[in-house]
C-alpha cells in the first residue's frame, strides 16, 4: 500500500457492517437485524466481494479487470501485487475509478516463469477504504508459446517433417498432438521453465498447396493442464531449382542444377514437359552435375517434379538460353598501347569453353586451349604495330574474330605488372601478393622497386626478372581506387609500368540496436544490420548471426534482420552480438554488447 495511504483501523468484524463512506462511525449496543445493503460484508449475499477481481495473462502483461459498484462514493482503487499467495503484497498502481460497470489495469513485462498475485482495494475521496479484495493468481504465459523452423512469424510449410521449438513457462511437462482433442499425443518433460525446448515433430500428409496443418500443446503439473497454445501453417511445396549461379546465359550443353530439397522426396528432370513423364526419378540432392540440354540454340526451358513429403507432387521450371558469343570481348592489358615486353596479357569477355590467340586473322599454328579471363601472349620479335587476333567457342557457336593492337618497341628496360592488372579489384584489409616481370635484354636487370601508393615511396620487391611483393592492403570505410607502380633499373636506364586498382571492402555492419543499448529480458527484439560484397568481385554468399552461444536465422543479405527472444533473466546481464558476412572465402564480421534488464 502506498505511503500517502493514512490507514484507518475499522470495527469492521465486530459491527458486522460498514458503510464505504463512514467507516469509522462506531458500534451500537443493540445491532438492527443486517439489511445486508454493504456490498464488502462477508455475511451478505455477495460474499462481501463485489469488486469480482479476474486476470487474463499473455507473454508481455496480466490483464486484470474488477466490477464498480456505484453508488459508494469510490474514487480510486489500489492495485497490490506479490509472487507469493498471501503474503508479500506492494503497491504497484492506483486507479480513478469511473461510471462504467467494470475497470482494468495492465501489469506490464511479467516474469514468465513466476506466479503473480494480485488483490485490489477501493478508496473513498476521505481516505476511507475497504478491506482487500480476495487474490487472484495468474501466471505470465497461461498456455504454450510455439515456433517453428527457429521463426516465429512463419507461416508455411514445405515439409511436414519440422524442427518445432515449444515454451513451457509453469509446468512440469507437456504434450503436442495434431488435433485439438489430443488423440495420440506426445509427451515431453519440461527441462528448464521459460527456455525453448526443441522437437522434430510430423505434421502429417495434406492434399495440396494451400491446405492448412495444425500442431497444439499444453502444459501439465500435478495432473492439472495449462490453456492449449496452437500453430497454423499453409502447406507450400513448390521446390525453386535453377542452372547454378543463375548465369545469364551457358557456355555447355552439360549444366548443374542447384534445387531447394525442403520436403523432397524425389525428383525428376526434362527439357520438356512431355519427357518428364518419362525421365528418371532420382533421389533428392541439392546438387544436379551434368544435366543435359536440348540439342539447339534456341532458349529453352528445364522442367522438374518433386514428389513431397505431404503426398503430393509439384512441378516447377527453368529458363536457360545458350550463349552464342555475340557480346564477347578481347583488349591487351596495356594501358599505353606501348610496351617493350615480348609478351602481353590478354583479357577475355565471353562464355566459352575454349579460346585461341594468333598474330595473323588466318590463326596460323594457333592451337585452342581451355577458356581462362586472362593469357600471356607472345609478341613476337618483330617492332612496330602489333595486332593480336582472338576467337572464342562454346558448345553452340564460335565468336567472330576479335583484335586489339600494341606498339611493340625495343627498350633497354621493360618491366610488367602480371598481378593484379590494370583495373582489377582488390580486397581492402587482406594480404594480396603483388606480382610481376622485368627484362634488359642481355643486361641484367639490378633492382625492381614498386610503389603502392600509400606515401612510402618506392620499396624493393623481391626479384628481378620474376618479381613480387607481399602487399597489406589497407582497409578503407569505401571503396577506393589505388594507382601502383613498377620501375627496374638496369644500370643508367629504367623503366616504370603503372595500373590503376580499386582497393574493394567487404563489410557487415549491426545497425540496431546500438552498441551498449539496454534491452527487456524475455521480449522478442529485431536485430537489424547491413553487408556489401566485394565490388567487382563474388556476391555475398552469407550473413550469420549469433548472440551469445545461440544462433538465429537471419533473412536478408545486403539489408538483413533477425529476432531475438531475449532471455528471461533475474538481472542485469551482458549479452554479444555478432555478425558475419562472407563471400568467396573471406569473412568480416561486427561485435556489439547489449544489456538485458529483468522484468520490473
Amino acid at each position: 500500500m502506498s505511503d500517502r495511504r493514512i490507514i484507518r483501523l475499522i470495527f469492521f468484524l465486530a459491527c458486522g457492517a460498514i458503510a464505504l463512506g463512514a467507516v469509522l462511525a462506531g458500534c451500537e449496543s443493540k445491532p438492527a437485524a443486517p439489511e445486508f445493503d454493504n456490498p464488502f460484508d462477508p455475511a451478505g449475499p455477495d460474499g462481501g466481494g463485489p469488486l469480482n477481481l479476474r486476470a487474463t495473462a499473455s507473454d508481455t502483461f496480466i490483464l486484470l479487470m474488477w466490477d464498480q459498484p456505484q453508488g459508494l462514493g469510490i474514487t480510486t482503487y489500489d492495485v497490490n501485487h506479490s509472487f507469493t499467495s498471501g503474503t508479500g503484497y506492494e503497491y504497484v498502481a492506483t486507479v480513478d475509478a469511473t461510471t462504467a460497470p467494470s475497470n482494468q489495469y495492465l501489469y506490464p513485462n511479467p516474469s514468465p516463469t513466476r506466479m503473480h498475485f494480485f488483490q485490489v482495494q477501493a478508496f473513498n475521496e476521505g481516505g476511507d477504504f475497504t478491506l482487500l479484495s480476495y487474490q487472484v493468481p495468474a501466471s505470465a504465459l497461461s498456455l504454450p508459446r510455439i515456433v517453428v523452423g527457429n521463426d516465429s512469424a512463419r507461416k508455411t510449410v514445405a515439409s511436414r517433417h519440422q524442427e518445432v521449438e515449444i515454451t513451457v513457462n509453469m509446468q512440469d511437462s507437456f504434450v503436442v498432438a495434431a488435433d485439438e482433442d489430443f488423440a495420440g499425443a506426445v509427451s515431453f518433460p519440461v527441462v528448464i521453465p521459460g527456455v525453448a525446448q526443441t522437437i522434430s515433430w510430423d505434421f502429417g500428409p495434406a492434399a495440396q498447396n494451400g491446405d492448412t496443418v495444425r500442431i497444439f500443446a499444453k502444459g501439465y503439473t500435478a495432473g492439472s493442464a495449462s490453456a492449449v497454445g496452437s500453430k497454423t501453417l499453409t502447406v507450400d511445396f513448390e521446390p525453386d531449382f535453377s542452372v547454378a549461379g543463375k548465369p545469364a546465359s551457358v557456355a555447355t550443353r552439360l549444366v548443374d542444377l542447384t534445387v531447394d530439397t525442403e520436403g523432397v522426396t524425389a525428383m525428376r528432370f526434362a527439357t520438356s514437359a512431355e519427357a518428364l513423364a518419362s525421365a528418371e526419378w532420382r533421389d533428392p540432392a541439392e546438387t544436379v552435375v551434368g544435366f543435359q540440354l536440348a540439342d539447339s540454340a534456341a532458349p529453352q526451358t528445364i522442367f522438374g517434379e518433386f514428389q513431397g513429403d505431404f503426398g503430393f507432387n509439384a512441378v516447377t521450371d527453368w529458363d536457360v538460353s545458350p550463349d552464342l558469343l555475340q557480346d564477347a570481348t578481347f583488349e591487351l592489358d596495356v594501358p599505353s598501347g606501348v610496351t617493350g615486353a615480348s609478351t602481353v596479357i590478354g583479357l577475355s569477355g565471353a562464355v566459352a569453353t575454349v579460346m585461341r590467340f594468333a598474330l595473323s586473322p588466318d590463326f596460323r599454328d594457333a592451337q585452342w586451349q581451355a577458356y581462362a579471363d586472362s593469357a600471356a601472349i607472345d609478341l613476337g620479335v618483330e617492332e612496330g604495330e602489333v595486332t593480336v587476333y582472338a576467337q572464342y567457342r562454346n558448345d553452340w557457336a564460335d565468336s567472330r574474330i576479335l583484335t586489339d593492337s600494341v606498339i611493340r618497341v625495343q627498350q633497354p628496360v621493360s618491366v610488367n605488372f602480371l598481378a593484379p592488372r590494370n583495373g582489377n579489384v582488390v580486397l581492402g584489409g587482406v594480404p594480396l601478393l603483388v606480382q610481376g616481370s622485368g627484362n634488359a635484354g642481355e643486361t641484367p636487370i639490378d633492382s625492381v622497386k614498386v610503389d603502392l601508393g600509400d606515401g612510402a615511396g618506392f620499396v624493393a620487391a623481391d626479384g628481378l626478372e620474376i618479381w613480387s611483393y607481399d602487399w597489406n592492403v589497407p582497409l578503407f570505410s569505401a571503396d577506393t581506387p589505388r594507382v601502383l607502380r613498377a620501375r627496374a633499373w638496369a644500370g643508367a636506364d629504367s623503366a616504370t609500368a603503372i595500373i590503376d586498382v580499386t582497393v574493394s571492402q567487404l563489410l557487415v555492419a549491426i545497425a540496431d540496436p546500438l552498441d551498449g543499448a539496454e534491452v527487456q529480458a524475455d521480449t522478442d527484439v529485431t536485430i537489424a544490420g547491413t553487408a556489401s560484397g566485394v565490388l567487382g568481385g563474388a556476391p555475398l554468399s552469407f550473413v550469420d548471426l549469433a548472440v551469445g552461444s545461440e544462433s538465429l536465422v537471419v533473412e536478408g543479405l545486403e539489408i538483413w534482420s533477425a529476432t531475438w527472444r531475449t532471455p528471461a533473466v533475474t538481472e542485469a546481464t551482458e549479452v554479444t552480438i555478432l555478425a558475419r558476412a562472407g563471400t568467396g572465402d573471406d569473412v568480416v564480421q561486427d561485435t556489439i554488447t547489449v544489456t538485458v534488464l529483468p522484468a520490473e
